[in-house]
């Protein structure tokens, strides 16, 4: 068993998370027609390479969770870290406009550290559909 994990994660690299030292990402959630989206639910993940004999691949790793108001805000702190951090959207959403960030995909916004002032960033207004739901 211990031989087999080793085979698969050959050149695991490490997240690197830098101490004490955290970020703060606000905002808030709508959907196409400006209307709040309530209690849905976000996470901050990390992204990391995993080297395996197969090749290569990216695996995430949850640093941080929350929801949104009655009003659609969120706020969320988590640490910092070296690797890409992104704010997922949970429960079947998608972004269709970030009015901060445009490196956006899917349920998925990019938290560029380029962008934090004083560990804090509002990424403002991000809209999104489910289309499952026929939101």
């Amino acid at each position: 068993m211990i031989l087999l994990a080793v085979i698969f994660c050959v050149g695991c690299k490490k997240i690197q998370l830098k101490g004490m030292t955290f970020y703060t990402v606000t905002g808030k959630i709508t959907d196409a027609n400006n209307k709040a989206k309530m209690d849905l639910a976000l996470n901050i993940y990390v992204e990391k390479e995993i080297q395996t004999f197969a090749g290569s691949s990216l695996d995430r790793v949850i640093t941080a969770s929350g929801k949104t108001d009655v009003d659609g805000n969120f706020k969320i702190t988590y640490p910092k870290s070296d690797n890409d951090c992104y704010l997922m959207l949970q429960d079947g959403y998608q972004v269709i406009d970030s009015v901060l960030i445009n490196s956006y995909t899917s349920n998925l916004v990019k938290l560029d550290n380029d962008k934090f002032n004083d560990y804090l960033l509002n990424i403002k207004t991000v809209k999104v559909s489910n289309w499952w739901k026929g939101i």
